[in-house]
């Protein structure tokens, strides 16, 4: 529920008809890449009736090159403002736009007359995402000093997930490579830091959680030779993938608008087993934006 804030020149003034009074919602936007080709923007007011949810679109909009919307201003019916808690924007293909696809972007909780738009919203992915931390550990060969082996642990004779995340919800999902002499290695996807990866084609696991041993080419079979001090580590957060017709031929392709660093950083040169390292936090490079919304009852 929106709180207004009505401040009276003296006690003469009386209340606008309404067909003179103003309500409007200044929204600013940053971050975001340009959608599918044949997919838009769209901002929703999320409001409940009856503990019913329902939505009203606002807009359908572009960004610029730099990936911002600037200074946008929507004159919004008072009804739709004082039931909305949240403020929705999605990507919508043209079969998908009298209402909220399953590809929401960004949220942000109404509060007063401002919000702040996030991935982390409660209605997204529900986690502070300036908060979480990344653990990890190396693993050595065992006939050589090589680093072989990273995992996302923290703990010494009793391990815990090193990545502090939420299980991903909806279609959303993590995943983690590394980037090791120009060349990229992927570990899998995972949906929860606690429970294992989808991958170890390169090798046995050490550790019931996400991470990789490096051991084998999985295409020849071979020893895989690599000392992984040195390597650049990345964990994403990546949001379901939208599928659009390219070409207007039936055939739909999958597009994802967007990848999300959540963690990066290098495993160190003298890295060894047994020692906790951390990635950096790199939320502050994710879309987002802001809102402000200003109402005029009065004369």
């Amino acid at each position: 529920m929106i709180v207004f804030t009505m401040v009276l020149a003296c006690q003469e003034n009386d209340l606008l008809s309404p067909d003179e009074q103003q309500t409007s919602l200044k929204m600013n936007l940053y971050g975001l890449q340009p959608p599918a080709p044949n997919a838009r923007y769209v901002l929703w007011a999320v409001y409940d009736s009856a503990k019913i949810e329902l939505y009203a679109q606002i807009d359908s909009f572009k960004i610029n090159d730099a990936g911002q919307l600037l200074d946008m201003d929507y004159n919004l019916n008072l009804g739709v403002l004082q039931k909305m808690h949240t403020l929705l924007v999605t990507m919508e293909t043209e079969d998908s736009l009298t209402h909220p696809g399953s590809y929401s972007v960004l949220a942000a909780k109404i509060k007063a007359n401002q919000a702040a738009f996030s991935i982390g919203d409660d209605y997204i992915l529900k986690f502070d995402v300036a908060a979480a931390t990344d653990t990890f550990q190396v693993v050595k060969a065992e006939n050589s000093d090589k680093i072989v082996g990273i995992w996302f642990v923290k703990g010494d004779s009793i391990y815990e997930p090193g990545i502090e995340l939420p299980e991903a919800v909806g279609l959303w999902k993590y995943t983690s490579y590394i980037v090791k002499d120009g060349k990229r290695y992927d570990m899998g996807s995972f949906t929860s830091p606690d429970k294992p990866d989808d991958s170890n084609v390169y090798g046995e696991a050490s550790f019931p959680y996400p991470g990789e041993n490096f051991l084998k080419d999985p295409e020849t079979g071979e020893d895989l030779d690599i000392d992984l001090r040195g390597a650049e580590v990345y964990v994403e957060i990546l949001p379901p993938a939208i599928r659009y017709d390219a070409d207007g031929d039936g055939e739909r392709e999958s597009y994802p608008p967007f990848q999300l660093i959540m963690f990066k950083g290098q495993i160190p040169q003298d890295a060894q087993p047994g020692v906790e390292y951390a990635l950096e936090n790199n939320s502050a490079t994710f879309p987002g934006g802001s809102v402000e919304i200003n109402i005029n009852l009065f004369k």
